[in-house]
């Protein structure tokens, strides 16, 4: 993914109060810029930026990496989708695309589940994962 600093300072500022985006709105900034962090993995970059409240300096040394890895980690989803992609047309049943996601890793509640539901378009109760995958999670 093409990391766009422009776009990212822009989004840091819009949180920013006196240069600065406060602890508690850190998880919060690192999701508008496009990440979508564990918890776990949003505390630690949390940490590694310092913790507290952190500048765009701090902000986007932590954050660029991992925007950079975020290509890497779409084609993982999108092999993870694969196994369950039993003829390899790209589409899975909205059953196992819902089992996936309330089950696997850190599971989805049915609040978010349906949030998620309201961004894919099933055809013919099939789910087009790497159209999913890259709208959610890519930049594409």
């Amino acid at each position: 993914m093409k990391v766009n600093e422009k776009e990212i300072q822009m989004t840091f500022n819009t949180y920013a109060k006196g240069g600065s985006i406060a602890a508690k709105d850190f998880n919060k900034v690192i999701r508008a810029v496009g990440l979508n962090p564990t918890e776990a993995s949003a505390a630690e970059l949390k940490k590694k930026a310092g913790g507290g409240a952190c500048d765009f300096d701090a902000f986007k040394k932590v954050v660029v990496p991992e925007m950079e890895k975020a290509k890497d980690n779409v084609d993982e989803i999108i092999d993870s989708f694969s196994v369950f992609d039993q003829d390899g047309s790209g589409l899975i049943p909205v059953t196992e695309f819902r089992h996936v996601l309330c089950t696997m890793g850190e599971a989805l509640s049915q609040e978010e589940m349906a949030e998620v539901m309201s961004e894919v378009e099933p055809a013919d109760g099939k789910i087009d994962y790497r159209e999913f995958s890259n709208l959610i999670f890519g930049d594409e």
